[in-house]
């Protein structure tokens, strides 16, 4: 401005020089109009900061396709041009608008692309509509809207969509595991090891042919084990029996009759005579 005064006091000005001084005076003005006042600036940085904090670093790390930056990067010039105070509210307020129809746009696909079709597909109850549409919808009027403000909600209605999109997802995966079975069931064939009859649980096969006798013991070896031995013994009916008995089968020598026990059979016929000694 004080070089447009400087070539307008001078009394033979020439054509140039006061062009080059309107010219000037033009600059100035268009510098002061396009500054940001001060309540102006503040609202728009909070502004800036809530979109930020919106994104995250999930979805701020994300690049937008059309400017190559990531939604951080964007917003972080946006910063600086308000703190600059170079161009006017309504002008910030545009590239604020681009930004956010660029994100919205990002985080629906991302949620369509990790929602399969059988799921994207079935009803929301809230809505009645599909899960697909819904997205559809809350990106279409997002994007819509000329309010920056406005878009920053459909943004927020978009990410609570996400979760419970994510929650209808885990759900679908639940369904149709059906319960665990137990045991050595085939579940190609639905069929399985039968269970023992009552009264055989734990009852070995292999002892069948050697149940014990009345009033006898369960003998603790197995059945097909037997054993010798020179020893009389009793037999499991409480008989006397000597010799070799074979356990196993439960049977041995009978015993000698009654008052004949310890006779050598050798003997018999070599009784002493009468009054002999």
């Amino acid at each position: 401005t004080q070089k447009a005064q400087t070539a307008l006091d001078q009394t033979n000005a020439s054509v140039d020089s006061l062009t080059g001084a309107n010219r000037d005076l033009q600059t100035a003005i268009n510098q002061l109009a396009a500054k940001l006042p001060a309540d102006k600036k503040t609202s728009l940085l909070n502004q800036l900061q809530s979109v930020k904090a919106a994104l995250g670093t999930d979805l701020g790390n994300q690049t937008d396709p059309s400017t190559g930056k990531t939604f951080t990067a964007a917003l972080d010039d946006l910063v600086a041009q308000a703190q600059a105070g170079t161009q006017t509210d309504d002008q910030h307020q545009a590239t604020l608008a681009k930004v956010l129809d660029a994100v919205l746009a990002k985080l629906a696909e991302g949620i369509n692309a990790a929602t399969p079709a059988e799921v994207g597909n079935a009803k929301d109850a809230a809505t009645g509509k599909t899960w697909y549409a819904d997205i559809a919808d809350t990106l279409t009027s997002g994007q819509a809207s000329a309010d920056a403000s406005d878009k920053l909600a459909h943004l927020q209605a978009l990410q609570s969509l996400k979760t419970k999109v994510a929650a209808a997802v885990e759900a679908d995966k639940t369904v149709g595991k059906g319960d665990d079975t137990t045991g050595t069931s085939d579940k190609g064939s639905g069929q399985g090891t039968p269970a023992p009859a009552t009264g055989d649980t734990g009852k070995d096969k292999g002892d069948e042919g050697s149940q014990p006798s009345s009033g006898g013991n369960i003998p603790t070896n197995p059945a097909t084990t037997t054993s010798t031995s020179t020893d009389d013994t009793t037999d499991r009916n409480g008989q006397l029996t000597s010799g070799t008995s074979d356990k196993g089968g439960g049977q041995g020598t009978p015993a000698p009759a009654p008052g004949d026990i310890g006779k050598d059979k050798g003997d018999e016929g070599s009784q002493p005579s009468s009054g002999g000694n």
